[in-house]
C-alpha cells in the first residue's frame, strides 16, 4: 500500500525559497524565536552581534548596559553554534531574496498604474482647460508639470499670470496640440 503524497509537500523551488526561513524539523522554539525576532528583522545588514544585542536591549537590559561599556563585543559560543547548527545566514538570505522580490513586483505594478494613467490626467488637464471654471488651475498644473512655474519673475519681483497671458498661453497650447495630433489625409 503506498502512502498518499502530502498535500502542504514543497513542490517547487519558488515554494522551497519562501519556506527557506520558517522553523526547520527538530529547531529549537527558543531559537527559532530568537532568528525570527532578533536576527531576520535586521534586514541585509545583519550580524549575530546586532541580534545578541537586539536580544539584550529587549530581554536582558543589564547585559546590554555592560555590552554596551565593553570595548571588544562578541558573541558567545551559544549564539554563534546555534546559528551555525540553524542556518541562519542561508536562511535569512534566502528570505530576503524574497522581499526583494515582493518589493520589486509591488514597485514594478506601481510604476505601471502611472504610466497607463500619465496620458489620462494629461487629456483631463487639456479638457479643463476649455471649462472657465477650471482653466486657471488646469493651465497652471500644465505649466507646473512642464517645468514652468505658474508665476513669471519680472526685475527680480513675483508677478502672478494676466488673464492675456492666460489666453495667449491656451492659444499656444492649442497650437502644440495640433502640431502633435496627426493630420487626416483629406483624399483618403
Amino acid at each position: 500500500m503506498s502512502e498518499e503524497p502530502k498535500t502542504d509537500a514543497i513542490t517547487t523551488y519558488d515554494e522551497e525559497l519562501q519556506a527557506a526561513w520558517l522553523q526547520m524539523d527538530k529547531e529549537p522554539d527558543l531559537w527559532y524565536q530568537r532568528f525570527v525576532k532578533y536576527y531576520l528583522p535586521l534586514g541585509i545588514g545583519r550580524t549575530l552581534l546586532k541580534a545578541l544585542m537586539a536580544y539584550y536591549q529587549t530581554e536582558e537590559p543589564e547585559k546590554y548596559e555592560l555590552a554596551l561599556m565593553n570595548a571588544r563585543q562578541s558573541v558567545g559560543m551559544t549564539w554563534s553554534q546555534m546559528a551555525s547548527a540553524w542556518l541562519w545566514r542561508d536562511r535569512a538570505k534566502q528570505y530576503d531574496a524574497i522581499r526583494f522580490q515582493e518589493a520589486s513586483k509591488s514597485i514594478d505594478q506601481a510604476r505601471t498604474i502611472i504610466l497607463e494613467n500619465t496620458g489620462k490626467a494629461a487629456q483631463t488637464l487639456v479638457t479643463s482647460l476649455d471649462n472657465p471654471r477650471t482653466a486657471v488651475a488646469a493651465a497652471k498644473e500644465i505649466l507646473d508639470r512642464g517645468g514652468i512655474p505658474g508665476t513669471i519673475v519680472r526685475e527680480n519681483r513675483v508677478v502672478p499670470f494676466t488673464a492675456d497671458e492666460l489666453a495667449r498661453a491656451r492659444e499656444e497650447v492649442g497650437e502644440w496640440e495640433n502640431k502633435l495630433q496627426p493630420k487626416s489625409d483629406v483624399n483618403g
